[in-house]
């Protein structure tokens, strides 16, 4: 296998549609204070214990396209020039938080949202992504393995044929995304940092050093 430089059942990253630019609407965590007090030993009796929590967290997703496709395809969304990452920071506002993660249904690209409030409300956003969506490489048993001609060719059956739109390297000067090559988040003192394409974002309680990996500049 080490001898094998290309392989039609390589993932070719063959755009199964366009790129497309969407809006998506995230809501607002609502700023909260909540306290808890331990009841006293006996009645009468002054509290033992008080503590009050500031800010709440809240989950969800949204729709960010419907592909449609009838199976779980291969996704890839960019947000700010960056394919994004799992817990990507989306948002800061004060002590207040948003990250975002993508995942794909049968039918639609979802970004998956937790945001964390302080005593001030996180504000809704509204973000602008490029969505690319990948289709699953099947042999088509009507096609030979490989065949040409001037105006296209194919292989594999199908597979990967010239006359798609596939992920490639982009050189200097070109419009691209940038495509991380190596761990993009790091932990410490209860915070995290993420770096994400040279992007460094972090929240108020990280401690530490991570600087990140490298990556490459991608497009179609």
């Amino acid at each position: 296998m080490d001898k094998i430089a290309f392989h039609s059942d390589f993932v070719p990253y063959h755009l199964a549609l366009p790129i497309q630019t969407v809006l998506v609407s995230l809501p607002a965590v609502a700023a909260s204070t909540a306290t808890w007090a331990a009841p006293p030993l006996l009645p009468g009796m002054p509290t033992r214990l008080s503590y009050s929590v500031t800010g709440q967290q809240l989950s969800g997703a949204a729709n960010a396209y419907a592909h449609n496709l009838g199976y779980v395809p291969l996704v890839m969304v960019a947000y700010a020039g960056n394919v994004i990452v799992a817990g990507r920071i989306a948002q800061s506002f004060g002590a207040g938080r948003r990250m975002i993660s993508v995942y794909a249904t049968t039918s639609h690209v979802v970004l998956n949202w937790c945001g964390y409030s302080s005593s001030v409300d996180l504000p809704a956003i509204s973000i602008t992504v490029q969505v690319l969506v990948f289709r699953t490489p099947a042999a088509d048993p009507a096609k030979a393995l490989f065949s040409g001609n001037p105006s296209g060719f194919q292989i594999g059956r199908g597979k990967i044929e010239s006359t798609g739109s596939y992920l490639r390297y982009r050189s200097a000067g070109e419009t691209s995304t940038d495509f991380d090559l190596a761990r993009t988040v790091g932990l410490g003192n209860g915070g995290v940092r993420i770096s994400t394409g040279g992007d460094v974002m972090q929240d108020d309680f990280y401690s530490g050093s991570f600087a990140g990996g490298p990556f490459i500049p991608v497009g179609t």
